[in-house]
């Protein structure tokens, strides 16, 4: 099992909901654990002149293999 997979595996609902999600939105709690854990890069305004800007929440190597791991585990919808 690779640290990912480990990673992935202690991950509250919560947390899994928002490494599958478009890490959109999140609560400000939540994005600091996930930056803790090294799934998440600090967050930064994708325009930040802009009145409609976006809080955009990059994610490291480490998080985008554990999302990958949590996608394979989810079901296929039809």
């Amino acid at each position: 099992m690779t640290p990912a997979h480990q990673l992935a595996e202690k991950l509250t609902e919560a947390q899994r909901d928002i490494m599958i999600g478009h890490l959109v939105d999140i609560p400000p709690h939540e994005a600091a654990e996930l930056e803790e854990l090294g799934l998440k890069e600090p967050a930064y305004f994708d325009n930040p002149e802009s009145a409609s800007r976006r809080l955009i929440y990059p994610i490291t190597p480490l998080g985008l293999a554990v999302r990958a791991h949590l996608l394979s585990k989810e079901p296929e919808h039809d």
